[in-house]
């Protein structure tokens, strides 16, 4: 499944609604699926969705 695909699916199920989505250690996260969350970031500002996001703090390089 492409990204898209995902985004897409996401869409739809916030248009029926509202939407938990959850990524846990992100202090872990690859590439692909960084790249999923900046896109899921940017679409559900305008929907019902709630993103919940999870790290270590310790090992999280964040830029501000």
């Amino acid at each position: 499944m492409t990204l898209a695909a995902l985004l897409d699916q996401l869409d739809g199920l916030a248009a029926q609604s509202p939407v938990l989505v959850v990524f846990e250690d992100v202090h872990w996260i690859d590439p692909t699926s960084l790249d999923l969350l900046d896109r899921l970031v940017a679409r559900a500002a305008n929907m019902p969705v709630l993103l919940a996001v999870t790290s270590a703090s310790r090992m999280l390089r964040c830029c501000s």
